[in-house]
């Protein structure tokens, strides 16, 4: 590859230009940077303890941090409370956190811990339709990052620390 755009460099003017553009398309690709936006955030509809009703459409326009977890989950319960202090510090900017519990024992149990553990954003109970949309959700926690035109921005499977949220957030709100 080195060789055929030095060997073109030697052409007109036209082939230049070809090489300097296949040159920097490569360079995008290699350095992981696909220049485009993720796929679109498949929608939802579930509902919280007292009936309310949250879908994808409502967040548009808005990052959303769509958190899978469980009550009896270690790693999940160590990062609520950095994802109750973000949501303090960005709500006003733009930043929605919904929190899909995926505990069996259904919502006395995740109503109790959310209200324990006093969860300030709001919280759903996870379908088997949510589940399978995001792509079988196979460990907990899972979340995803969707920024405000609706499209997953990144999926993070396993514990990450406040930083890491916080990158994400100042970088799609452009903070």
């Amino acid at each position: 590859m080195i060789y055929s755009i030095s060997h073109s460099i030697s052409g007109s003017r036209h082939s230049v230009l070809k090489t300097l553009i296949s040159a920097f398309l490569l360079l995008v690709l290699l350095s992981g940077c696909s220049g485009g936006k993720g796929p679109k955030a498949p929608d939802f509809s579930l509902n919280n303890p007292d009936g309310s009703s949250y879908s994808l459409s409502d967040f548009r326009g808005k990052m959303l941090i769509l958190n899978f977890w469980a009550t009896w989950c270690p790693p999940c319960k160590k990062e609520i409370p950095d994802f109750i202090e973000l949501y303090d510090k960005y709500s006003d900017q733009g930043l929605v956190i919904l929190g899909v519990s995926v505990d069996q024992g259904g919502w006395l149990i995740t109503k109790e811990f959310a209200d324990k553990s006093s969860i300030n954003y709001p919280v759903v109970m996870a379908n088997r339709d949510i589940v399978y949309k995001y792509g079988s959700v196979q460990s907990i926690p899972t979340t995803f990052i969707i920024d405000p035109e609706g499209r997953i921005a990144g999926e993070f499977v396993g514990y990450r620390p406040k930083a890491v949220w916080e990158e994400q957030i100042r970088s799609i709100l452009k903070l």
